[in-house]
C-alpha cells in the first residue's frame, strides 16, 4: 500500500484528519461542559475517584512526613468533597421537585 495513501495521511476538507478518533479526556471535558452533566453517574464517579486519590495520597503523605500541613490539606479535601456532595444532592432534589411540579401541572415548561 503506498504510504501517502494510509488512513493516518487522508486530510479532509477541512484539514484535519478524516480518522480522528477523540482521546478519551476530550471526550470527558466535551461531555462535562454539556448542561446538565452535573448529575450524570460517570461524571460523578470519576470525580469521587480524583478525591479519593487524593485524600489516600495525603494520607500518604502524612504518614511519610507527619508534616500538620497535609492534616490541614487533608481536611480542606474532604471539605470540599462533603460540599460537592451536597450540592449533588440538592441539585437532585431541587430536579425531583420540578419534574412532580411539571407532572401535576402546577408550572409550565420554558418552551411554551
Amino acid at each position: 500500500m503506498d504510504p501517502a495513501k494510509t488512513p493516518a495521511n487522508i486530510i479532509d476538507s477541512h484539514g484535519g484528519s478524516a480518522f480522528h478518533i477523540p482521546a478519551p479526556a476530550e471526550s470527558l471535558a466535551s461531555h462535562i461542559l454539556t448542561p446538565g452533566s452535573t448529575l450524570n453517574p460517570q461524571f460523578l464517579l470519576v470525580l469521587d475517584g480524583a478525591f479519593g486519590m487524593l485524600l489516600g495520597i495525603f494520607l500518604v503523605l502524612l504518614v511519610l512526613t507527619w508534616s500538620i500541613h497535609f492534616i490541614a490539606l487533608i481536611c480542606i479535601e474532604l471539605g470540599l468533597w462533603a460540599s460537592v456532595k451536597l450540592y449533588v444532592s440538592e441539585l437532585r432534589k431541587d430536579n425531583e421537585e420540578k419534574a412532580k411540579l411539571l407532572q401535576n401541572g402546577d408550572i409550565r415548561p420554558k418552551d411554551e
